[in-house]
């Protein structure tokens, strides 16, 4: 067969020798800097003992973050070399409650040689929020006899209010919809998902809304309306046989669309029939896509209840949902409900006592965003109560996140955008409302890598309200690197990516796809065009998923024909699936550890699936390689298997290397349910060795598996020394070591 391999660009070999070196480019140009020898920066003070008179002295330390800035950029005006060494703002331990974003732009830029920096100081955390805080002393009894009476009898005692409106809070918000169907919904029908509402927290720790069931989800009863299918009004399903619903046309969609209906406990909806504003988010359909929709009505003589709003995918009995946002589920511990026409909010209250510290999140914009600026760095400091987001960086370059921690955001952690050489090392981002931290950017035509990073940063229990496919890092654009993070209590998945030239390396997952199935840890799908991202010494560990599904969660998933990704050298441990590559071509999983999984390797052919379930997919794949400039000299270089595809087979899983990996108790499958017999047929298959003897352990105190060279392993397959499995996952420091480039992307001779 012809050689495989996966070229670099021009691009990409600039971006081996940026990455190659360690560090962002300014921190590059930082070292070889005579004026960053020479130059003393000025400091500047924050406080929460400062005033709106203070100079930023020590003595008379500003109060706000905003005037530093505002400060930096007047003497920027009048006296610029008092900056021309750079500028160091130290932020005092406190909070800081904000009531606008904090925004960069371009003049508040530094430059390599003399960054402007924001950092905390260590003797105490300095928190940027977006909201108020009351002690829980500052709560009352409920005396009401109507919200009494809603409220359960055995949590009314407990339950405590405050009123907003006497705090001067009178924006509630909207509660949002939620989910992966809104996608079609708000392609088709004039329902959006909404601004992110107002959240509540307890000593850092986010509330969940009163509901039902208070943990994990109930069940839809016999479906008595399925309403709408609003995929089936998406143009890619017109004329195929690819869904349980035909195509509508566009004459015979409902306006507005119908939601749907089922039969439910006569009993619990008795209880529930005065709700005002009670939601529904569940799997209603598959168990890879959830989406939130409002309680129309409840009919108690029929047992019904039913939706304003449609199923993106439909409905179907067993399905798993909770319903949420009522009084009358506001019996237990660390629950919430905000009455939106009184004003009054009321909390059952968890162990901690009356000096717990209660947290509003209001405001409606990003804490931080930074735009078309550069050599900004922020350090140390805590970004929590947002709506929004913690931070987006757009169009930027050289702008440094450092031991930042970032929690309890209505959507994304950190956001980065376009720009050039960004990065985030040493970050906890924890209990977003969406993914934790995004990168994209760079030049798809010409494949320049925007050499984001992201390194070194725990990253867990993001996802809280949109569960499915907004993980906890998302790549897309070109040249990302997630490298050194651990990522763990997701819903969903843990990293996704799109586009080309990424590097996934030495990461430690785990504990992840929790809620769903028919999804990877790692996860990217449906592009022949997508190429070039290598997945590498990552640690992969309990991915089980959902019990009751009927596809099994897989530690990798390349999905839907992904073709041209190398995964090397992963060690994944208690997986229901290793590895799962749905068609593609043109891939290659060698030296990889399989163990204590229920199958190691799944590589299917897609060539059937394409003329029926698969049918959307296969119109996609074709529409994404029709867009892609596979005929111009960056993408020949890179990537000259995409040229004549076209006119050939891409449906066939063609010229793909399945070799080299060692499975203990994780079974070799051929056929259907395992290696295809076209993936063997057209590609290479071969010395992948199941052994009966463990071939190491994980350790759970230090986090890293350890090989046991006793049991033979490295005889049976030498190439698993290369596997560095001492770097894999969080490391000490700030900033690792390089040794995170691409080198090595050609496949084994």
């Amino acid at each position: 067969m012809k050689e495989n391999r996966l070229s670099v660009s021009l691009w990409g070999l600039i971006f081996l020798v940026l990455c190659g070196c360690g560090g962002t480019p300014r921190q590059a140009a930082l070292a070889d800097s005579d004026a960053a020898k020479s130059t003393h920066p000025l400091i500047l003070h924050v406080s929460p003992r400062g005033s709106g008179t203070g100079d930023g002295s020590a003595a008379r330390p500003f109060a706000e973050i905003v005037q530093a800035r505002d400060f930096i950029r007047g003497l920027r005006a009048t006296e610029p070399r008092s900056v021309a060494g750079g500028v160091e703002v130290r932020i005092e331990g406190g909070t800081y409650v904000i009531g606008r974003g904090l925004s960069f732009e371009a003049e508040d830029s530094g430059s390599a040689h003399a960054p402007v920096i924001y950092c905390a100081q260590p003797s105490a955390p300095a928190v940027i929020s977006g909201g108020p805080s009351w002690s829980l002393s500052e709560f009352q009894p409920v005396k009401d006899p109507i919200a009494l009476q809603r409220i359960p009898e055995a949590a009314r005692s407990a339950v405590v209010q405050i009123e907003l409106r006497a705090q001067g809070i009178h924006d509630y918000g909207i509660l949002p919809l939620l989910g992966h169907s809104m996608s079609s919904l708000e392609a088709k029908t004039r329902y959006r998902r909404g601004p992110v509402a107002p959240e509540l927290f307890v000593n850092g720790h986010p509330l969940r809304l009163a509901r039902y069931p208070n943990e994990g989800f109930t069940r839809v009863g016999k479906v008595v309306e399925v309403g709408d299918v609003i995929r089936a009004w998406m143009d890619d399903a017109r004329g195929v046989r690819a869904m349980e619903h035909s195509w509508v046309p566009e004459d015979q969609r409902s306006d507005p669309p119908r939601g749907f209906a089922f039969q439910y406990n006569k009993e619990k909806l008795a209880a529930w029939v005065a709700a005002e504003d009670a939601r529904m988010l569940g799997y209603w359909f598959y168990n890879w896509s959830d989406q939130s929709v409002t309680v129309s009505s409840i009919d108690i003589e029929n047992g019904v209840i039913r939706t304003v709003e449609p199923g993106g995918y439909g409905v179907r009995q067993n399905q798993r949902f909770f319903i949420y946002n009522m009084l009358e589920e506001l019996d237990s511990p660390g629950e919430w409900y905000l009455d939106r026409t009184s004003g009054i909010l009321y909390l059952y209250p968890q162990n901690g006592g009356v000096d717990a510290t209660v947290s509003l999140s209001l405001l409606s914009e990003d804490l931080v965003s930074v735009n078309q600026a550069k050599n900004i760095v922020f350090e140390g400091l805590h970004f929590s109560h947002t709506r929004e987001r913690a931070m987006i960086v757009a169009n930027s370059s050289a702008i440094e996140i450092l031991d930042c921690k970032i929690t309890n955001t209505g959507l994304e952690g950190i956001v980065i955008e376009g720009g050039f050489g960004n990065l985030v090392s040493g970050a906890e981002v924890s209990n977003t409302g969406k993914s934790g931290i995004v990168l994209s950017g760079g030049n798809v035509a010409t494949l320049r890598p925007a050499i984001h990073v992201v390194e070194n940063s725990l990253i867990h229990n993001f996802a809280r309200n949109e569960k499915t496919y907004n993980p906890g890092i998302n790549l897309s654009g070109v040249g990302q690197i997630a490298r050194n993070n651990e990522i763990h209590s997701g819903p969903h998945v843990a990293i996704i990516f799109r586009g080309n030239d990424h590097l996934i390396e030495q990461n430690y997952i785990h504990d992840v796809v929790r809620d769903a199935d028919d999804m990877g840890a790692i996860y990217a799908g449906r592009s022949w065009v997508s190429r070039g991202t290598v997945i590498r010494h990552n640690l992969v560990r309990n991915i089980t998923g959902y019990a009751g599904g009927t596809h099994l969660p897989s530690a990798i998933y390349l999905d839907d024909g992904l073709s041209g990704i190398k995964v090397e050298g992963n060690i994944i441990i208690n997986a229901a699936l290793g590895v799962m590559l749905n068609g593609g071509r043109d891939n290659i999983v060698v030296n990889n550890l399989f163990i204590d999984s229920r199958r190691a390797v799944r590589y299917t052919s897609m060539e059937n699936a394409y003329k029926t379930w698969a049918a959307m997919s296969y119109r996609t794949l074709w529409a994404r390689l029709r867009a892609a400039p596979v005929n111009t000299e960056p993408w020949l270089k890179a990537y000259p298997q995409l040229v004549g595809l076209a006119d050939g087979r891409p449906d066939l899983p063609q010229n793909s290397i399945v070799r080299d990996n060692l499975l203990f108790n994780a079974p070799w499958v051929r056929g259907i349910d395992g290696i295809n017999p076209d993936v063997e047929r057209l590609g290479e298959v071969r010395h992948n060795v199941e052994t009966d003897r463990p071939p190491g352990a994980f350790d759970p105190l230090r986090r890293v598996f350890v090989f046991d060279p006793d049991s033979g392993v490295f005889d049976r397959m030498p190439a698993l020394r290369s596997i560095p499995v001492e770097r894999i996952g969080l490391r000490e420091g700030r900033r690792l070591d390089g040794g995170h480039g691409m080198e090595d992307r050609e496949a084994v001779e």
